[in-house]
């Protein structure tokens, strides 16, 4: 038994000390790492086409549940937390993750975390709390085209690995391939997590 958890401690060890020397670090518009599990709000990096990520009512909806980028540029949206089931405080490029929004209408569901449903012919939207959901998590990647901190989100189904951009259709954001929405993470205050 002993050497059975020695065994693993080990590879635990190995896998983590690798992973830090090997990761890419996801930063913040401060150029601060991403926090495991930190609130931010997923914004542009192209200005003049609207603000931040929040939830609105789509279709026949009676509760904002699907997820759509703000009209105004002014606004940041709604704080997102970020996590990952990888042992890491920071987040790193490529690991999986979930994302919810920090605060929500009481109508909302809980937990409001993000998923995929496959029903929209463009791209499957991102909505929080449906029943259609589509398994899987969401990464962030390195947008190197433009500048040195911007990022797309991508999703990848549980199912078979496949995965898609996320991309702004009629202000929803969906899963397609190509055009991706370019964002930015900027750390979430107190005021505007409440």
């Amino acid at each position: 038994m002993k050497t059975i958890f020695l065994a693993f401690f080990l590879l635990f060890a190995f896998s983590t000390t690798r992973l830090s020397t090997t990761a890419q670090f996801v930063y913040d518009t401060d150029s601060n790492p991403l926090n495991n599990g930190g609130s931010y709000h997923i914004v542009p990096v192209f200005r003049g086409r609207g603000g931040g990520l929040k939830l609105a009512k789509t279709g026949n909806e009676t509760c904002p549940l699907t997820v759509v980028q703000a009209r105004s540029d002014l606004d940041p949206g709604l704080p997102a937390n970020l996590a990952s089931p990888v042992f890491s405080l920071d987040i790193t490029e490529g690991i999986p993750l979930f994302i919810s929004f920090a605060e929500v209408p009481d109508c909302v569901p809980k937990p409001s975390q993000w998923g995929a449903v496959k029903e929209f012919p463009i791209g499957w939207p991102v909505e929080v709390a449906s029943h259609e959901t589509v398994h899987g998590p969401f990464r962030i990647e390195k947008y190197d085209k433009y500048g040195s901190n911007d990022y797309k989100l991508v999703f990848c189904r549980r199912e078979d690995s496949v995965c898609g951009d996320l991309g702004i259709h009629n202000r929803r954001l969906v899963v397609r391939d190509g055009n991706p929405f370019i964002v930015h993470f900027q750390k979430a205050t107190e005021k505007s997590a409440n």
